[in-house]
């Protein structure tokens, strides 16, 4: 299974661009982790999308959980607004962190990271990762 994180926008941002990326997939299943350590999960989509990933209890039990449950899904996007918050990840790798940048001064750079100023070539970049998984 394919494990793409995508920080959105950091900062305060009202519109986030992952909603546009989200309108064009297929299917997904969309999980808010804001507040939790653990998810009521239902049947999942082949995308399924944790958004507000660094706002929750506890992210790697939330990761956890849906990988030993995620049953034909291809692939799940880690949604976060803080490139910098580390999630203990301890037995999965991340494939791909896409970093989108509409700030008016561009965020920090860390080496492995795709930055994106432009959220229509964010939203492309996602759509090739998750058609191709």
């Amino acid at each position: 299974m394919q494990i793409i994180r995508v920080t959105d926008a950091p900062g305060s941002f009202k519109d986030r661009v992952i909603y546009l990326v989200l309108h064009e997939l297929p299917n997904f299943t969309l999980y808010e982790c804001k507040g939790k350590s653990e998810l009521d999960l239902y049947a999942s989509a082949e995308t399924i999308v944790l958004d507000n990933l660094h706002q929750a209890i506890s992210p790697s039990s939330i990761i956890a959980q849906v990988l030993r449950n995620a049953e034909g899904a291809k692939q799940v996007l880690l949604i976060d607004q803080d490139q910098d918050h580390e999630f203990k990840l301890p037995e999965i790798s991340v494939s791909r962190h896409i970093v989108i940048d509409l700030s008016e001064r561009p965020c920090r750079r860390v080496v492995g990271r795709d930055y994106f100023r432009d959220g229509n070539s964010a939203a492309e970049a996602i759509f090739d990762l998750t058609r191709a998984a």
